[in-house]
This record gives structure tokens, sequence and C-alpha cells, in this order.
């Protein structure tokens, strides 16, 4: 981290502050879908699981471009 520049510093910490909020919220958000919305816990954990499980793949294919478009960069030169 010491070496690293300024805008991948304010990224990871950008990064870690979303992680925060989102631990921070989950259970809040498992608790409205189950008592406001009437889904049951199965349901409610579906839709909780498959928003996590989404978010993830999401970030992979985003890490995917960020990087094919690095290697079509360098290529380049």
């Amino acid at each position: 981290m010491k070496g690293s520049p300024p805008l991948i510093k304010a990224l990871l910490l950008t990064s870690l502050i979303l992680t925060v909020g989102r631990g921070l919220t989950l259970p809040f958000l498992a608790i409205f879908l189950s008592q406001q919305r009437g889904m049951s816990p199965g349901q409610t954990g579906l839709v909780l699981g498959a928003s996590l499980t989404l978010a993830i793949l999401l970030s992979l294919y985003g890490i995917g471009i960020y990087t094919s478009g690095r290697r079509l960069k360098s290529n380049s030169r």
C-alpha cells in the first residue's frame, strides 16, 4: 500500500466502505423482505443469495473486461 498511487488507495477505501455498508444493511433487508413483503425465509434466502451471486459474477466480468482492455492497449504499442 505504501507505494500505491492515490487512485488505487481511493478505490480500495471506497470498496471497503461499500462492503461494510452492505454487510451492515443485509440483515435488515432480510427482515424487510420477510416481514413487509411477506416472503418466506426460503424465498428471502433465494433473493439475497441470487443478488450476491450476480454481484460476484458481474465483478468477475468487469475484471475480465478491464484486463482484456489492458492487453489490447499493451499489444498496440
